[in-house]
């Protein structure tokens, strides 16, 4: 091979080659020779949180309760007398407002006047016969006082006297009486009356419609008052005070209504205590008076009605040193997240009052550190700083 071709192949071919591979070799020797960079930690700083100290105030406790709304008053209306139906009242519907003393509805009371007029005719024939009966007394008199001495005759001087006769006639007058008030009873029964303000739950009565004696003509709910059954533990009926005949006001209440996102509330008197348990939660029930419970009398007052389930908070006689928190600050019914120098703790407390967004809790001290924020998985001792804190 001449010389020519040997420095071609040594510089065309083997040189490159050769050249690539001291590349190559240098840059793993570089890559292997660089120093490994230092990892820096960054420091636990805890989880943020927002702080505030609990200051304690003097609360009465309430007693709180669940119940529904019952009427206070409720009348099936009957008729007294029979007959035809001539008129009924345009309000004798279901919903429909009746006042006191209104009349539902008239039965045909041509029969029970012409009764009327029979019954005073009898007793003024009654009294004409009294009359004549006393006239016919004092000729009696007379003619006794004439032959009294020469009589012989053992007889009771009454029967001569007429006595018993006229004691008759006095009777029939009083019968006769009595017969002409129940026929003026029975005519006046023929106008049906509300025996107290109410509403019409329900109504089954029409026009030209035949009615006898103790037909039902409808069902009235009274609206000046609604009961509350409320169910209460056992051992808070101790404090309450019961309204009694002598106008004696019982304990007072609050009754809440949840409507969607609204509150109706309404106060309330605890009237009386029923003389029963509950049969499922074994809890003493006492009834509360609404008054004006519809609303009829105050115009801006929201109407609670029949059915509802309501809360019910009777006011307490003990007081007591609790701290008003968020209710969004109370875990699982019983727990709240206090600072402890830069570390979380858990205490459990006691709910004794509360509302849809505050409650109010025992067995803390006043000035504790309360934690209001959300603490996504919170355990005892874990770091935590406090907003503003760098």
């Amino acid at each position: 091979m001449s010389h020519e071709k040997i420095t071609w192949i040594l510089t065309r071919l083997v040189l490159p080659v050769a050249v690539v591979v001291i590349a190559i070799l240098g840059a793993v020797m570089l890559v292997k020779s660089k120093p490994e960079p230092q990892r820096n930690t960054p420091p636990d700083r805890g989880v943020l949180v927002e702080v505030s100290p609990l200051e304690l105030e003097e609360k009465r406790i309430g007693i709180e309760g669940l119940g529904s709304v019952i009427p206070a008053r409720r009348v099936v209306v009957q008729a007294q007398v029979g007959g035809v139906v001539t008129w009924v009242n345009p309000n004798l519907v279901m919903g429909g407002r009746v006042k006191e003393g209104d009349v539902l509805l008239k039965v045909d009371s041509r029969d029970y006047q012409v009764q009327v007029e029979e019954r005073r005719a009898a007793m003024e024939q009654a009294e004409a016969q009294l009359l004549l009966e006393q006239g016919q007394q004092v000729v009696a008199q007379r003619e006794w006082e004439l032959f009294k001495d020469s009589s012989k005759d053992s007889t009771d001087p009454s029967l001569a006297l007429r006595g018993p006769q006229r004691r008759i006639a006095e009777v029939n007058v009083e019968a006769a009486k009595a017969r002409l008030r129940k026929a003026q009873l029975d005519l006046g029964r023929t106008n049906i009356k509300a025996p107290f303000n109410a509403f019409v739950q329900s109504g089954v009565v029409e026009v030209g419609q035949v009615v006898s004696p103790q037909s039902q003509i409808a069902t009235l709910i009274g609206t000046d008052e609604f009961w509350v059954n409320v169910s209460v533990p056992v051992d808070a009926l101790q404090g309450l005070k019961f309204a009694d005949a002598e106008a004696h006001s019982g304990t007072a209440a609050t009754v809440v209504q949840e409507v969607g996102t609204k509150e109706i509330e309404r106060s309330g008197t605890v009237l009386r205590l029923v003389p029963e348990l509950d049969t499922l939660g074994k809890m003493a029930r006492v009834m509360v008076r609404i008054d004006d419970p519809l609303g009829l009398e105050n115009q801006d007052a929201q109407p609670i009605l029949l059915g509802a389930q309501v809360r019910v908070t009777i006011d307490g006689t003990t007081q007591a040193q609790v701290a008003k928190v968020p209710r969004s600050a109370v875990h699982n019914g019983r727990w709240i997240y206090v600072w402890d120098d830069g570390k979380l703790l858990t205490r459990e407390v006691l709910i004794v009052d509360g509302t849809r967004d505050d409650v109010w809790i025992s067995g803390v001290e006043t000035k504790t550190p309360l934690i209001t924020s959300r603490i996504a998985t919170p355990v005892d001792g874990m770091k935590l700083r406090r907003a503003g804190e760098e």
